[in-house]
């Protein structure tokens, strides 16, 4: 039984670690492409309409765009870091007393 215990404390410090990293991770890359499609419609203005660079703002615009269910996503693997939070909480007695 208490090896069943160990591997469920590891699996719930470990899936929590995983929340934060994926809401992270998906965020940062949603912020990032929301705002560097704009670099490349400033560079391909400023070389007198690059259709090069334009095309690669599109892109990337493209995938900024295509990213509508990063919110979502990251409002259920938050609602989920708080159950297994509040879970781990209450088990190593770090809740609010």
């Amino acid at each position: 039984m208490n090896a069943l215990r160990r591997v469920w404390e590891h699996f719930e410090e470990g899936f929590i670690a995983f929340l934060l990293a994926a809401m992270t991770l998906i965020t940062f890359v949603y912020v990032i492409l929301n705002n560097f499609y704009t670099l490349f419609y400033w560079l391909g203005d400023a070389f007198g309409g690059n259709e090069f660079l334009l095309a690669i703002g599109d892109s990337i615009l493209d995938m900024a765009q295509a990213m509508t269910w990063s919110n979502a996503l990251t409002k259920a693997l938050f609602g989920w870091l708080i159950f297994f939070g509040l879970a781990y909480g209450v088990r190593t007695a770090g809740h609010i007393g």
